[in-house]
């Protein structure tokens, strides 16, 4: 059973998912920042439906506020019981390849990038809400996203909106907005 104490991913957003899933064929995930792991499991669920193997790379340094914060043991042992669940209860459909990095996206992304990892057909960025870092994200993120992949933001009209202009404009011509 998941436990999550809130639901800032939504079912408005899960149908919203459902539909990106069906138009795209998603099978290689990544997430930078997962909290209790529900969007992660939302992409599972709607990965599942359609191939028989599955690869999730969540980044996820569980702090409790922004970078180098304290350490968030309750929010980890929620989002490894999720992830865990939704693990176990998709692989009599299919193989689920999950990896969780518990580091910030700063070290993370580039060791991805490093090891030439399978590109991520759908990498959605929710992690650290300061503009400086969710633009790093974004553009260390576009060098691992597969050619006609998909890159989800969390949170536009808050905080991150500037940095995802900026990468916006900057990429522009590298990209289509959906």
């Amino acid at each position: 059973m998941y436990h999550f104490t809130n639901s800032w991913f939504s079912e408005f957003h899960a149908r919203a998912w459902k539909v990106l899933f069906e138009q795209f064929r998603i099978i290689n995930y990544l997430e930078i920042g997962c909290f209790e792991g529900r969007s992660a499991i939302c992409a599972m669920e709607n990965m599942a439906l359609k191939s028989t193997s599955i690869n999730v790379t969540i980044i996820e340094p569980f702090y409790k506020q922004n970078v180098g914060g304290e350490h968030d043991d309750e929010c980890k042992k929620h989002c490894l019981s999720n992830l865990s669940h939704a693990s176990s209860v998709l692989s009599s459909r299919c193989k689920v390849n999950l990896d969780l990095i518990e580091k910030e996206s700063t070290y993370a992304l580039p060791e991805l990038i490093a090891k030439k990892i399978q590109k991520p057909d759908f990498i959605y960025i929710d992690g650290c809400h300061e503009k400086s870092i969710v633009l790093s994200d974004a553009v260390m993120s576009f060098h691992l996203l597969k050619i006609g992949g998909v890159m989800g933001f969390d949170d536009y009209w808050s905080k991150p909106k500037e940095a995802i202009d900026a990468f916006v404009n900057i990429y522009r011509e590298k990209l289509e907005i959906l």
